[in-house]
């Protein structure tokens, strides 16, 4: 079902997952006439809505929720846009002549500042036409850019506070594949990209919400010379594994470890992929960080298994239809999404992420959208925690008198419930462990149970088998509740 709504609408609305700043995707493209639309994960299952925007979406996007999962604002790189779809007051970007920021994929990353909640930081990619190895010319970044944006200017649809925006590197770098991890102590951030034609990984710590530091490894690949402008870059759901993919087109897929105290990378893995070409494009981690799934550009998704060292082909797609796997999203509900390389009216889907080989589930076309689209919104994992036992889990920081996370916060809705009810338990500390959820009547007897993936939100379950009653929904970790709900059965 498809309801009509505009971005204006979402800008109150207070149901859903707490935390879910990657609650509602806005998508589209800029080639066909369309339909603006997003996909609104907070109900616990997926619906497409049509909404109001004033901008084109290619392929560089990114954008950010509220923690009730109501959009912030989003940009293409070359302008910011506010909830009601017009431009942010101040919000337009630095363009090279080219002004085509827009394209390229992973240009754009926005992250919530740690303490001041109604700050933003956003990093954007400039990019312009060089020459390469092969005598072309390639899109390469001359640098990146950082602005803050608060959110209680303009009457709460924010404004670009900075006079100026900073060009916090200004080295030549690879396009696209700007990603970020949140740092050992669980506030602050790190942001991290790569020097163009060698093996430098530029790295950026933000903290107390400022630029800390900046530092230089080199480690890994080389780019190859017309081969960075494609694939993709992705952290694991705990930040301790991190994926970049289309870099190299001898079939390779480089998979480091990271350290979320000092920022060090190392080489966990080069994952060789069988003759024919078959060059890597989009990739995304299982929520049990089990599996690297990497999709190519002859349309097959493969499953890498990390502690196996085993691939696995799991999905394959008509490549007639130029339909390639790109980039790749895991949403709230646990699925993956996979945007493909061109505009279609739909997203594949991995149903089953954290199932082995072919109990993955991988759907082609699996979700159907209301118009073309051309990209897919790319998110870090903004529920990390800090890093339990680690020598940086204690580092001095701001406002220590902030209040701390209750684990105990969930909420079980509509109630009462005929035939589904969505549980939100968004402040689940997953530092502590995974958790389970469930459900039993009044005499204490379980009428249902699952396995909750890892930094997930919320759960929509069906309930029409139940009798009339009450029922309480329990999160669990190894045994003991850490929240508890209850919700009325009707008829």
């Amino acid at each position: 079902m498809r309801k009509l709504l505009t971005l204006l609408a979402f800008w109150g609305m207070a149901m859903g997952a707490m935390g879910q700043r990657d609650g509602f995707w806005v998508m589209g493209n800029n080639f066909y006439p369309n339909v603006d639309f997003a996909i609104d994960f907070r109900s616990g299952t997926p619906d497409t809505v049509a909404i109001q925007k004033n901008m084109q979406t290619f392929l560089n996007f990114a954008q950010i929720c509220d923690t009730n999962g109501a959009v912030l604002f989003y940009t293409d790189g070359r302008f910011i846009a506010n909830a009601k779809g017009d431009s942010m007051k101040n919000g337009v970007m630095v363009q090279s002549t080219m002004g085509n920021n827009n394209a390229i994929f992973q240009g754009a990353l926005i992250l919530p500042y740690s303490y001041k909640t109604s700050n933003y930081h956003v990093f954007y990619e400039t990019v312009n036409y060089v020459g390469n190895c092969n005598g072309g010319s390639d899109v390469e970044p001359f640098g990146i850019y950082h602005i803050t944006i608060d959110m209680d200017k303009d009457n709460g649809y924010g404004e670009v506070i900075d006079s100026q925006h900073s060009k916090v590197i200004e080295d030549t770098i690879i396009a696209g594949k700007l990603s970020a991890c949140k740092h050992a102590n669980g506030k602050d951030w790190w942001v991290i990209t790569h020097q163009s034609l060698n093996n430098t990984w530029v790295k950026l710590l933000m903290k107390d919400d400022t630029l800390f530091e900046k530092s230089y490894q080199a480690i890994g690949y080389i780019p190859d010379c017309g081969w960075d402008f494609n694939g993709q870059s992705v952290f694991n759901t705990d930040g301790k594994y991190f994926a970049v993919s289309g870099v190299d087109p001898n079939n390779k897929v480089f998979l480091l470890n990271f350290d979320r105290c000092n920022g060090d990378l190392s080489i966990a893995k080069i994952i060789q992929f069988p003759l024919p070409f078959n060059a890597s494009q989009g990739v995304s981690f299982s929520p049990n960080s089990k599996y690297l799934y990497i999709g190519t550009y002859g349309s097959n998704l493969w499953q890498y298994d990390i502690l196996q060292d085993t691939l696995r082909l799991v999905g394959h797609v008509d490549n007639s239809r130029w339909d390639n796997m790109y980039l790749q999203q895991l949403a709230p509900d646990g699925k993956i999404y996979i945007c493909p390389s061109n505009s279609f009216k739909f997203l594949h889907v991995i149903s089953y992420p954290n199932m082995e080989g072919l109990a993955c589930g991988f759907d082609s076309a699996g979700f159907v959208l209301p118009s073309y689209n051309l990209t897919i919104p790319t998110f870090p994992n903004f529920n990390l925690g800090k890093l339990v036992g680690s020598p940086c889990d204690t580092l001095t920081v701001l406002n220590e008198t902030a209040p701390a996370t209750k684990e105990k916060e969930i909420k079980v809705f509509p109630n009462p419930a005929a035939e589904y009810v969505t549980v939100d338990y968004g402040f689940t500390d997953w530092s502590k462990g995974d958790v389970d959820l469930e459900i039993t009547n009044g005499l204490g007897q379980a009428m249902h149970k699952q396995q909750l993936p890892r930094y997930s939100g919320f759960q929509k379950i069906e309930v029409s088998d139940l009798t009339s009653g009450v029922y309480v929904v329990n999160i669990k970790r190894k045994g003991q509740v850490v929240g508890a709900a209850k919700f009325g059965k009707n008829p």
